[in-house]
């Protein structure tokens, strides 16, 4: 990846982050807003502890301590509860933006980090939280400094669940199954080092937190299991507009969200994200030579499997694929960027038609004429372009780690 240290550049770039960032900070947000000022009000309540239980939620505990704590810095501002959100969203977009600057040397990655993502920010979402320690969990694995790997990769996931989806593919990464010797080949000392930097910040958060923690991923891993598709523009969303407009469910010619599925046949189709994700496993445990590169784009395939393929996947769910995009194009350079600006695609177009830019809104032409909605075309193309993707990265022979500077992981 070209390095670009122009001082003028780098701060031409931030005052235009910044500027937009602050544009955005008295925007509306999402109706998850109400989640997200429920953890802040059982903070304030109950104290950090008894309020992440009162939760009930599928978020880990750093997500509600960062609000809460921006709650308490601008608790004297108008609907501080909500600042506390946008401020907090809006801060970790400019820390993500100075890790990438700082640990890649390059303006370009910094502006397909802002642009894939500032909508996310907009909206109010919180998944911004992950990209700082995802950053710096790449660099490391880049330097072979698996001890911080874990560790980063560990504060990652407790800002928010969804990256545990990829954790079996990076450990397959380290394991080699040789079928045709019959001996498996396992690098315990780097897996060791990643699950020693990945305990630490467990510890204190378990023993803080207790039987809440753990109740949490029970809560992330089960509810809303029995849903299709909230706001998912996958294949997920086409099963529920076709059911809804043979049953004349649909509203006003909007496809609306299942919270409770009539058929549990209609959920049948997850069964290509257990089977891809199975396959993609194999895959990866028995692959010769995996690289870091390797690792990343059989990860972007799991994450593209979930999001078309999966039950109960939200507007806001491929944000992981994204960043894995991101990462993979940083890897292995500019043959990468048509996958990685695909993904952006599929992720902004969900957010941008159901809310806009800042939420609060009906979204870009959720309804034309009010008989047609539009988002079964954009759910189509979504699974269309999402295959194209798979077929890349898991079958085509022109996408190699040629290039890549990374050795072998196991």
């Amino acid at each position: 990846m070209k390095k670009d240290n122009s001082l003028t550049s780098t701060i031409v770039m931030f005052l235009i982050f910044t500027s937009v960032l602050t544009a955005f900070l008295g925007a509306y947000g999402t109706g998850d807003r109400q989640f997200f000022m429920g953890w802040i009000d059982n903070a304030m309540q109950y104290g950090v502890r008894v309020g992440f239980g009162e939760n009930h939620d599928m978020y880990p505990p750093f997500a509600p301590l960062i609000l809460y704590v921006a709650k308490c810095i601008f608790g004297s501002v108008p609907d501080s509860s909500l600042f506390a959100i946008r401020i907090s969203t809006a801060v970790f977009m400019l820390i993500s933006c100075i890790v990438a600057k700082a640990l890649f040397k390059s303006n370009k990655i910094c502006y397909l980090l802002f642009f894939s993502m500032v909508v996310s920010v907009t909206n109010g979402f919180l998944d911004i939280f992950i990209v700082p320690f995802a950053l710096l969990a790449f660099y490391y694995a880049r330097k072979e400094n698996y001890f911080l790997t874990g560790l980063f990769l560990s504060l990652m996931c407790l800002m928010k669940y969804q990256p545990l989806i990829i954790m079996p593919i990076v450990v397959a990464g380290f394991i080699h199954v040789g079928i045709n010797h019959k001996r498996i080949n396992i690098t315990w000392d780097k897996i060791g080092r990643m699950v020693i930097g990945g305990i630490i910040p467990l510890i204190p958060v378990t023993l803080f937190y207790r039987k809440m923690f753990f109740k949490s991923i029970y809560v992330a891993l089960f509810r809303d299991s029995g849903n299709i598709a909230p706001n998912g523009l996958n294949l997920g969303w086409i099963i529920q507009y076709f059911y809804e407009l043979s049953t004349g469910g649909l509203n006003n010619g909007m496809a609306g969200i299942m919270w409770s599925v009539p058929n549990k046949a209609m959920l049948s189709f997850k069964l290509i994200f257990v089977l891809g994700y199975l396959f993609v496993f194999v895959r990866t445990l028995i692959a010769d030579n995996k690289s870091l590169a390797y690792v990343l784009k059989n990860s972007l395939s799991v994450y593209i499997l979930y999001y078309l393929f999966s039950v109960n996947v939200h507007e806001n769910h491929f944000f992981c694929g994204v960043l894995l995009a991101l990462l993979l194009y940083i890897e292995l350079g500019e043959k990468y960027n048509q996958i990685f600006y695909a993904c952006a695609y599929m992720f902004n177009i969900n957010l941008l038609i159901f809310y806009g830019i800042w939420g609060g809104a009906e979204g870009f032409f959720r309804v034309i004429g009010g008989v047609f909605d539009p988002t079964i075309l954009l759910a189509i193309v979504n699974v269309i372009i999402g295959m194209i993707i798979l077929r890349d990265l898991v079958f085509a022979s022109g996408f190699d780690d040629e290039g890549t500077k990374t050795k072998s992981l196991v």
